[in-house]
């Protein structure tokens, strides 16, 4: 019964009799799934990268991301690495090891700002990250509450919190969806990943999660061919963006732990990333001009 009323669209089903408490509580989740949490405390934007498959480059789209919103839109921004088993944002962005991470924050019995701002890992201008834990058996004591309360702290303390999420749907991961104004679902122009999107995005319409806010991210666009074509076809009509595939400059920045818009700003996969920063935060970006192009024709590496 409650598997026919999910595919027809019911989003809460709550114990009759219904209590008072309960019937709100349901009402507040759905309003969360569709608009995000709206809380008089709330302040960031918060959006959610969550990879369609392994190896779609979810990590590296959330990392540039960030690095776009804290410097070219100048949004102090904070990089949550929710990766719990593999830490793959932590390990892209810093050699360091902070022993306060996502797991000892949200385990406070109370909200203690400071304590949060002393886990935020500075990387730069605006820009900080909170590293998943190193342990693996610390990873698993993360409780759904305890991070909806981490978010909405969070979300005081931000312009814009970007959560790098992997692909295991669990409590954690639906808890960090209801609270997310916009979704990023990451994929490449491959059977496979079309697959994944499809599941996934039934399984986000099942939720009760709406289209508006749910984007796809076409990573290393144009590399595929006419595979690729076929799977554009297949997004027609939804939200999606391009990212063009620049491999060489890709590898860099993962090798170095720089972002790419810090190794290649004038690339084209560099562009796609401040222009996707631009649409999340609907503000416009500046085309250049005919002299810019000539010179990162012939200065571009």
């Amino acid at each position: 019964m409650l598997i026919k009323a999910m595919d027809a669209g019911v989003a809460e089903v709550v114990r009759w009799p219904v209590r008072p408490e309960d019937f709100l509580h349901a009402l507040q989740k759905c309003d969360q799934k569709h608009y995000g949490y709206e809380g008089k405390d709330r302040h960031a934007r918060l959006i959610a990268v969550l990879p369609c498959k392994g190896g779609s480059g979810a990590t590296f789209v959330a990392t540039n991301l960030a690095y776009a919103l804290a410097t070219e839109f100048n949004r102090k921004t904070l990089l949550v690495d929710l990766d719990l088993q593999y830490g793959d944002a932590s390990f892209a962005m810093t050699e360091m090891l902070n022993p306060l991470n996502v797991v000892t924050v949200a385990g406070q019995e109370a909200d203690d700002d400071a304590y949060l701002m002393a886990a935020c890992f500075p990387l730069g201008k605006n820009l900080f990250l909170l590293q998943s834990p190193a342990d693996v058996e610390q990873a698993a004591r993360l409780k759904p509450d305890q991070l909806e309360r981490l978010l909405r702290q969070c979300e005081r303390l931000f312009d814009v919190v970007v959560l790098d999420l992997d692909k295991k749907i669990d409590a954690l991961f639906m808890k960090a969806l209801d609270h997310a104004n916009d979704i990023l679902q990451i994929m490449q122009a491959q059977i496979p990943d079309l697959r994944n999107l499809h599941k996934q995005s039934h399984f986000l319409n099942q939720l009760g999660y709406p289209s508006q806010k749910i984007h796809v991210v076409l990573n290393r666009a144009g590399l595929f061919g006419d595979l690729e074509r076929r799977v554009e076809h297949e997004l027609k009509g939804r939200n999606y963006f391009r990212i063009p595939d620049d491999a060489d400059k890709a590898l860099l920045a993962g090798t170095t732990g720089e972002p790419i818009l810090l190794l290649a700003p004038r690339s084209p996969a560099s562009r796609a990333l401040i222009a996707l920063a631009a649409s999340l935060l609907a503000v416009p970006v500046a085309e250049p001009g005919l002299l810019e192009r000539v010179r990162e024709f012939i200065f571009e590496p």
